[in-house]
């Protein structure tokens, strides 16, 4: 059985056959994954219908997303199935000489990994949540329950704009915020600059913040809440559904009572 691998692009169709056919199926990687695919055309059919489909068990078939357009397409969808296929199920050939459906899957759930007393969690942000994160945040480390505070240690962030930048109006600055309580853990100023510039973007940040408040402000500004990942300023236009932000944070839970790693 084929496999894609998260941001490894593979073939499906690359065919100079001009009529209805059923491309090669891959397994999607784990976890769910969003996936891009593009269809090339050389020529130019008089009509034809692509469709991507998407199986839980590699024997039955559903359609998850088409594309009619004659010229090729490039389209993204978020889909939680094991395995993808392209299918050509009509077509007009016109002067068409070559058909090809190429796939890119890339990562967008939370993982968490723990070993020992050290924890961590890694999330990896669509273009569509990029272009919505500073009305939306995205929590990346849930809440920890009642009696205990998450304490980030370091963070690691991989910016990929190549296929195409975003605009920002104004400055921004990315950061990692308890949920409800605003408190910035880590501030990474200048981020609209990364966002305008086609680039594979990395950045390794320690902790930044130390904590000394009285006991009810430090409940209310991180105690007992999760982690989320926002953007000061004001949400990113164009970019492209190539593009993704990968956040990873390591960190400790304290239990608040006895100051003891839980």
């Amino acid at each position: 059985m084929n496999s894609l691998g998260f941001g490894v692009s593979q073939s499906s169709i690359d065919s100079t056959t001009i009529a209805t056919q059923t491309g090669t199926a891959y397994a999607l990687p784990s976890p769910a994954a969003q996936l891009a695919w593009q269809v090339v055309i050389t020529g130019t059919p008089v009509s034809i219908t692509i469709l991507l489909e998407g199986s839980l068990d590699n024997t039955t078939w559903f359609t998850l997303d088409s594309t009619s357009v004659v010229t090729g397409a490039l389209r993204s969808i978020n889909t939680p199935v094991a395995f993808v296929r392209a299918r050509v199920s009509a077509i007009s050939a016109g002067t068409t000489s070559r058909i090809s459906v190429t796939f890119l899957a890339r990562g967008y759930a939370v993982s968490n990994y723990s070993s020992g007393l050290m924890r961590q969690a890694t999330l990896s942000l669509t273009n569509a949540q990029i272009k919505a994160i500073h009305t939306t945040q995205i929590n990346i480390i849930p809440n920890p329950g009642p009696g205990r505070i998450i304490v980030p240690t370091a963070a690691w962030f991989l910016l990929d704009t190549v296929a195409a930048v975003y605009a920002v109006a104004g400055s921004a600055a990315l950061q990692l915020i308890t949920t409800t309580g605003g408190w910035a853990w880590f501030n990474l100023t200048g981020f609209d600059a990364y966002l305008e510039q086609a680039a594979l973007s990395t950045y390794i940040m320690p902790l930044n913040q130390s904590v000394s408040d009285s006991f009810v402000n430090f409940y209310a500004d991180i105690a007992e809440q999760g982690i989320d990942v926002w953007l000061t300023g004001a949400n990113p236009t164009l970019g492209n559904a190539a593009n993704y932000l990968r956040v990873s944070v390591t960190y400790y839970i304290i239990n608040t009572t006895t100051g003891e790693i839980a």
